[in-house]
């Protein structure tokens, strides 16, 4: 298993033709790794995250260029063969350590967090009941086509250039699996309720032909990419938003 705090130095050297925004020298006997990066500042670029009001002609960008990584690894037989080191949504990396303890933190936090409470009150479903439900939902999930994600593509991991383009920032989770991890994670985290809710299955729908352009033959149906986006936001929904989020507010 590739320790994820080597990945970024490997992410850079292997896809570096796809992605040019630095370089990584990574010396994995020593478990080392340097980047040199581009200094976005100085192309004015910005910097979001879930607090700062995002357009949805910006998140659509970014949706574009999840779709350029996704679209270019989607069922690829690397992902067996030369990029088999890399984990998966529900093997290796951070997977195990989260498999290991992760109820027992959601629980620690939910009794903290009053808000928390609150917003898995309506479910009527108990703690252990949900995290049933996230295993099944990743198990779901993994029945798909996989290809190369971001797997922490949450708004605070991205940037935005004045011309409307924008990219992704620390690849230290990268993993192998469902396209919906990756977009699910942007689109919730990216835009307020309100605004989610009026555009996501656009987004949805603007993902796919973005894909579908760029030569991917199998492309899930609107109403199954529907399916996956909500099957994501239960293992999502689960384990970032109960577990690590020190605050939640309404989703």
């Amino acid at each position: 298993m590739v320790n994820s705090m080597v990945n970024p130095g490997l992410f850079q050297n292997f896809f570096y033709p796809l992605f040019s925004f630095g370089r990584g020298y990574t010396d994995v006997k020593k478990r080392q790794f340097g980047i040199i990066m581009e200094d976005l500042s100085l192309r004015s670029a910005r910097f979001p995250n879930a607090t700062t009001p995002i357009t949805p002609e910006e998140i659509t960008s970014l949706v574009t260029t999840l779709a350029e990584l996704h679209a270019h690894f989607w069922a690829s037989p690397r992902l067996e063969q030369d990029l088999s080191w890399i984990p998966t949504t529900s093997s290796g990396g951070m997977y195990p350590v989260f498999d290991a303890i992760g109820l027992d933190l959601i629980r620690d936090q939910v009794k903290k967090n009053k808000v928390k409470q609150e917003l898995i009150a309506p479910l009527n479903r108990s703690l252990d009941q949900l995290w049933k439900d996230l295993l099944k939902a990743q198990e779901i999930l993994d029945s798909r086509p996989a290809t190369l994600l971001h797997g922490d593509a949450h708004i605070g991991n991205t940037y935005l250039l004045p011309d409307g383009n924008g990219g992704l920032l620390d690849w230290q989770l990268m993993v192998k699996g469902c396209w919906a991890h990756d977009l699910t994670y942007l689109i919730v985290t990216g835009l307020d309720p309100e605004d989610r809710r009026k555009h996501e299955r656009e987004l949805i729908a603007h993902y796919l032909e973005e894909v579908c352009r760029r030569g991917v033959k199998q492309v899930p149906s609107e109403n199954e990419a529907w399916l996956c986006y909500r099957q994501e936001n239960t293992d999502e929904g689960t384990r970032d938003y109960l577990c690590f989020l020190p605050k939640v507010t309404n989703v």
